[in-house]
């Protein structure tokens, strides 16, 4: 009789037993990235970043004048928001908070990937000032590793974050939708107004990446290029279904 009734059970609720198997191996999966991405970035932080900065000291902003650790923070922040959704599954303000970082991360991380790289290889002293010295494995952390894994995780593990027409959904909006553009704008907004504001205020003026150091309407271009890879970026990422 006992073993009847456990074969009803497990053919009744197959899919709880299947759900919470996934469950486990996207927590341990999500949990080991942060894990990897937090250690590098801490051993970082005291090797290439501190000597990286070592020449703005002094200067407004520090760090976060870098759009790298923007991306950094954003895709840590998601892996760490995705562990919490995982343990607190019914928490809407978690899950649209997940959500936005997440898409903050994808459309920031595409940017550092496709314009980081081939400047790099062809002139590194654009992205680069000349007298800091990074190694290989801190440059892979910065510039590589928090995009490959956010890209990667969100085309074969994770859902569609957005719709055909862009649209986010936001639980703590009544399940209403807003508009992906809406997040990403404001933010290249954001750190637009900050970069122009901390590096110019200084004479001679000091940009965070070298290649910015140019006439005010070259930089306007480049910041409104990146803006639209970003979102170009963010859509492409989306899985088919």
């Amino acid at each position: 009789m006992s073993e009847k009734t456990e074969r009803s059970l497990s053919e009744r609720f197959p899919k709880v037993e299947s759900g919470r198997t996934r469950g486990l191996i996207e927590f341990g999966f999500n949990a080991a990235i942060l894990i990897f991405l937090v250690a590098r970035a801490t051993e970082v932080e005291f090797i290439s970043i501190r000597s990286l900065m070592g020449m703005f000291e002094f200067r407004l902003g520090g760090p976060m004048n870098y759009l790298t650790l923007w991306g950094l923070q954003f895709s840590i922040g998601t892996f760490l928001l995705k562990v919490l959704c995982s343990i607190f599954s019914n928490s809407p303000v978690l899950i649209d908070l997940e959500k936005v970082y997440r898409l903050l991360a994808l459309a920031i991380e595409g940017v550092v990937l496709l314009a980081y790289w081939p400047l790099a290889i062809i002139n590194p002293e654009m992205v680069v000032p000349p007298d800091v010295v990074i190694t290989l494995s801190d440059d892979l952390l910065l510039h590589c590793y928090p995009g490959l894994l956010i890209y990667l995780h969100q085309i074969f593990l994770s859902k569609r974050l957005i719709d055909n027409s862009g649209l986010l959904k936001l639980q703590t909006l009544n399940s209403r939708k807003v508009h992906s553009n809406v997040f990403v704008i404001l933010f290249g907004m954001f750190y637009t107004c900050w970069i122009e504001y901390s590096s110019t205020r200084f004479n001679p003026k000091v940009f965070p990446y070298p290649f910015l150091d140019i006439i005010f309407l070259g930089r306007y271009t480049i910041y409104i290029s990146f803006l639209f890879i970003g979102l170009f970026l963010l859509r492409l990422s989306q899985p088919s279904s």
